[in-house]
């Protein structure tokens, strides 16, 4: 067995292991883990399919199996998509409209169905007549349906990604630093997959046009696409819910009917500075705006208004103000010289090196080393 293989066999495994965590998994959102649970499924299923193709054991010894996961490939951006938006938005799984994402999924199975229902004998004659025994021959049928599901996928996963673009500032104004590093990394990886299925896209496309087929290329991206996966369905392990039902109402609401006149925001704001100096809870890094709202005895709204009018500032740099000014303090205490600049990020609430070093810099135009060599 080869280190691709054995690399087959693993993520194979993580992702039925990661699948069952995520279906036992009572914290967090259920039903977008539910969601990813099925995409890790397909993929996993897919990349077994590709093992046992391999290892020489698949399609001629067991027939009755061949091409059965190519049509589940359409699944995966359309599960991708209604996984991003289960984890943005608290709705349904699936609503009636959502039918219309599994069409090519049952027109690619329709297409293929008559390689299906053949009995052994005639799906082993079927192999014989039209791959001549040889598994490095592409069906014109396979080509076309492959350009097609990348093609699908990719606008899926494009789809994705805007939707979370479009949302990050309003993940930015209600939570703190843990959920955004972990929103960042959920965006990112949704990036990633969309550059490797345009990359993929492009090599198969040059591969037809050559006609030179190369399975290894294929091998390569799926091993590449699983990791990614396999990468989200571990953040979404990690992360908490993030739900932005109830802050886009507010952000569309926007302070409309607010009755908080400019001295009750003025002495808000001043009893929220003291909160944050005198019981610090941006030490905690995964904040959200509703703890820190219940705290002040104040709707989000009300919360938000106060922060965004009378500081000029969202929630999240708010609160990294303060983490800031602590850090600062805390550099260039001489009582804190034994420990690193990020063990002191991580006393004030910072739960990430780099995020760290960039907010401070945002805030101090210097980074932390600089900083502490200046006050030194």
């Amino acid at each position: 067995m080869d280190y691709l293989q054995l690399l087959f066999i693993i993520c194979a495994f993580n992702g039925f292991f990661l699948s069952l965590i995520l279906l036992v998994q009572k914290r967090g959102n259920r039903k977008s883990n539910h969601t990813l649970v099925f995409l890790l499924i397909i993929i996993s299923v897919c990349l077994i399919e590709v093992y046992l193709m391999n290892r020489g054991v698949y399609p001629f010894h067991i027939p009755h199996i061949y091409q059965y996961s190519f049509p589940l490939l359409f699944l995966i951006g359309p599960t991708y998509f209604i996984y991003t938006r289960a984890k943005l938005f608290e709705e349904p799984y699936l609503s009636k409209k959502d039918i219309i994402h599994f069409i090519p999924f049952v027109l690619s199975f329709a297409l293929l169905s008559n390689r299906y229902f053949l009995s052994s004998y005639e799906r082993d004659s079927f192999l014989k007549d039209k791959l001549g025994g040889q598994l490095l021959v592409v069906e014109d049928i396979n080509v076309i349906l492959m350009i097609l599901m990348l093609l699908q996928n990719a606008f899926y996963i494009y789809v994705s990604w805007q939707l979370l673009r479009k949302n990050e500032s309003l993940v930015k104004s209600y939570h703190s630093n843990s959920s955004l590093i972990q929103f960042s990394w959920t965006k990112n990886l949704t990036l990633a997959f969309l550059i490797f299925l345009v990359i993929y896209l492009c090599i198969f496309l040059l591969m037809n046009i050559i006609r030179h087929y190369t399975p290894m290329i294929d091998s390569l991206v799926l091993v590449g696409l699983s990791i990614i996966i396999l990468l989200t369905a571990y953040f979404a392990l990690k992360n908490p819910e993030i739900y932005l039902d109830d802050f886009i109402k507010t952000a569309k609401e926007k302070y409309k009917y607010s009755v908080l006149s400019l001295a009750e925001r003025q002495q808000l704001i001043k009893k929220l500075d003291n909160l944050m100096e005198s019981r610090k809870p941006y030490y905690k890094s995964d904040l959200k705006m509703s703890e820190l709202a219940e705290m002040m005895s104040l709707s989000n709204n009300y919360l938000s208004q106060i922060i965004n009018q009378e500081k000029g500032v969202n929630f999240f740099d708010y609160v990294n103000s303060f983490r800031v000014e602590a850090a600062k303090k805390k550099l260039i205490d001489p009582d804190n010289r034994h420990l690193t600049n990020f063990a002191i990020a991580y006393e004030v609430g910072f739960s990430n090196k780099t995020s760290f070093h960039r907010i401070f810099k945002k805030h101090c135009n210097i980074t932390p080393s600089e900083f502490v060599k200046a006050n030194s």
